[in-house]
């Protein structure tokens, strides 16, 4: 439930420091998976998502409630290769993912969805962020050392 009694029509994630313990601007592209299933970047450094991430995400598909990604990075690219890798691109109905306001992004995603944004819960770990985002009425959860379980429980 939100923090309002209701469950949301759309569950909206940042990437960096709330999927995922790292900004994808800070390593290198093309990113791989090897047969281990580890993700690492063109200089060999290893990623990983928050180990709560999957969890996360399988429960509100379970719970068929729509998610989508609000992302600022500048390596587009990177972030999406990383959706891919980490196998998470097939949980979000959209993904806004460029460098601008969180309220384009936000502006973007009522359009395509067509949920209000008093139906929209957002996390992320950046207070900016969350505050420009709040402004709209949707309500925002702040996620300090990545998203888990107890941040997010509906259904």
């Amino acid at each position: 439930m939100s923090s309002k009694g209701k469950i949301p029509k759309l569950v909206v994630f940042d990437l960096d420091l709330t999927l995922w313990p790292f900004h994808v601007d800070d390593y290198q592209f093309p990113f791989t998976k090897d047969r281990l299933g580890i993700v690492r970047d063109a200089c060999d450094c290893e990623l990983a998502l928050y180990s709560e991430t999957k969890e996360v995400l399988e429960n509100l598909r379970i719970n068929n409630i729509k998610m989508a990604v609000a992302s600022r990075i500048t390596d587009v690219a990177s972030a999406y290769q990383l959706l891919y890798l980490f196998e998470l691109r097939k949980y979000f109905v959209c993904t806004e993912i460029y460098p601008t306001r969180k309220s384009l992004h936000f502006a973007q995603l009522k359009k395509k969805t067509n949920i209000d944004y008093h139906d929209m819960i957002f996390f992320d770990d950046d207070v900016r962020n969350l505050k420009c985002v709040e402004k709209l009425g949707v309500e925002v959860h702040q996620v300090v050392d990545g998203i888990s379980a107890n941040h997010v429980r509906f259904g």
